[in-house]
């Protein structure tokens, strides 16, 4: 991975959670916090989706979330 990793989600009650690494994030991941759970529950596909992922590790870091739940 080339560096931090920036969460910026709404959550169900349409609240923002932001979560930021220490260090300038390269990468971001945006969109809705239940579907960045499901993805990475395997419960749907990231293409069914409209999370946004930008920066150099975007497919790396759903890549990653999505291995943790096998």
């Amino acid at each position: 991975m080339n560096g931090p990793v920036a969460l910026d989600l709404i959550g169900p009650n349409g609240e923002q959670w932001r979560f930021d690494p220490d260090a300038p994030a390269l990468t971001t991941i945006r969109g809705s916090a239940v579907e960045f759970c499901e993805v990475a529950a395997r419960r749907v596909d990231l293409d069914s989706t409209d999370l946004v992922a930008n920066g150099p590790d975007a497919a790396a870091v759903l890549r990653l979330v999505r291995t943790y739940a096998q």
